[in-house]
């Protein structure tokens, strides 16, 4: 119990607990609870406030984090390399033909002559088609490294095997 000023006259030694004051009959106790109530409602906004600020904080920081981590794969994604192995091929499955054309005396090498044809254009499909892919990597290694990146993301996302980075060990 304590002893105060009456909060509308102004009386002094007005007791907390009493209903009102002696001197203007202003309701005390009423007016001490509805004050009291305001402020715990004002402590209490003031913690959502801060718990919400928090949270937004961590939000924005694990944004950063996970956008730096995106930008750092993007950066260690791999371009491709010139397609050797399709060039050579071509010209293997080619010279191939024309030898087996050069010494055509039976059926059977022509059938030979034809199937590396076929291997040879095959191979020289290959070596085109990843050729562009080269050059447009060359073009913009930025721009090639994160449609490669997001092309393999979405293949992740689409494919029903799991992804065997968010595979913990069974040991």
């Amino acid at each position: 119990m304590a002893l105060i000023n009456c909060p509308k006259c102004g009386a002094p030694y007005v007791s907390d607990k009493t209903f009102s004051c002696p001197h203007c009959t202003f309701n005390v106790k009423q007016y001490l609870d509805d004050k009291a109530k305001e402020e715990a409602l004002e402590a209490r906004r003031k913690r959502e406030e801060a718990a919400a600020k928090e949270k937004a904080e961590k939000e924005a920081e694990l944004k950063q984090r996970l956008e730096d981590m995106r930008k750092k794969e993007i950066e260690e994604e791999p371009l491709p390399i010139f397609p050797v192995p399709f060039l050579v091929g071509a010209i293997i499955a080619a010279v191939l033909a024309i030898v087996s054309l050069i010494v055509a005396q039976t059926a059977i090498n022509v059938v030979i002559t034809c199937v590396c044809l076929f291997i040879a254009v095959g191979f020289f499909v290959f070596f085109m088609r990843n050729l562009k892919v080269y050059k447009e990597a060359q073009a913009d290694p930025a721009k090639w490294k994160e449609e490669a990146y997001n092309a393999r993301m979405n293949n992740l996302r689409n494919s029903d095997e799991p992804n065997p980075d968010t595979l913990e060990d069974d040991i």
